[in-house]
């Protein structure tokens, strides 16, 4: 259970990071309260609370479940996997995004647009 915790962790670490750059940058991105969902582009400050809540989240279940620790043992070697998959998922979903609001606006944005 506690790998487990480990990698969900790490999942939700990855995922943070375009969400707090583009909000702090003050820029939109997609998330989960997008309309329509996950392809919409919600405001900076939204960003920047999802992925903040997705930091905390992330940290609470690397540091605060079980003896999590970083060498070379399985723990960290399943935790670099998954932040490595989760990477890619995320980027692969995050051009999918950008594709179908290309094709329904014409917006060549590519999800960095200022806040307006």
């Amino acid at each position: 259970m506690e790998l487990f915790a480990h990698c969900l962790g790490a999942l939700l670490l990855v995922n943070s990071l375009p969400h707090l750059v583009h909000g702090v940058c003050g820029y939109e991105f997609p998330t989960p309260f997008a309309r329509p969902r996950a392809v919409g582009l919600s405001a900076p400050r939204t960003n920047v609370l999802w992925g903040g809540a997705n930091f905390v989240a992330a940290c609470a279940l690397l540091l605060g479940v079980g003896d999590f620790g970083f060498g070379a043992n399985v723990d960290t070697v399943a935790v670099f996997a998954v932040g490595a998959a989760a990477a890619l998922l995320i980027s692969a979903s995050a051009g999918r995004s950008r594709r179908a609001r290309e094709a329904s606006s014409g917006d060549a944005s590519y999800g960095i647009r200022r806040a307006s």
